[in-house]
């Protein structure tokens, strides 16, 4: 079996009697998810606006996603305030307001594919976002959890 791409395929197993075994038939669901998000492709931003500084996030488009999931925290065991967010383009995704330059936020981002109507999601990307302000600058960090 070759897989082509994202779905879902039934395989039916069956084996021919014998004369010491029944005829049986085993039927195996095969489910193939969206890769996970690729971490080495994200870009990011922060851009100083009218009350502050605002951090971007582009993510790297999935090939057959459709949707795309984000859970932002103030907190690494996503406790706590959060925010849920699903998007059809992860292209530039304003992620939030910084309060001060050294926030730290943690993300977690994972593509979805519509499979016979239900939305079926790949592995999940986990990182932190801290944004810290050098020489003047906000520049943006991006560190890999899992």
């Amino acid at each position: 079996m070759t897989v082509v791409g994202l779905g879902k395929a039934t395989i039916t197993i069956t084996a021919a009697k014998t004369s010491k075994y029944k005829k049986a038939t085993k039927k195996i669901t095969v489910t193939v998810k969206p890769d996970k998000i690729n971490f080495n492709l994200i870009k990011k931003s922060v851009k100083k606006e009218n009350n502050g500084y605002t951090a971007y996030i582009t993510m790297p488009l999935q090939k057959n996603a459709d949707e795309y999931k984000y859970v932002v925290s103030y907190n690494s065991g996503f406790n706590g305030i959060s925010e849920n967010r699903k998007k059809t383009n992860p292209n530039i995704l304003k992620l939030f307001e910084l309060n001060t330059p050294k926030d730290t936020y943690y993300i977690k981002a994972t593509a979805g594919k519509k499979i016979n109507g239900k939305m079926v999601y790949g592995k999940e990307l986990v990182f932190r976002f801290t944004a810290i302000s050098k020489n003047g600058k906000v520049v943006p960090y991006i560190n890999k959890i899992k």
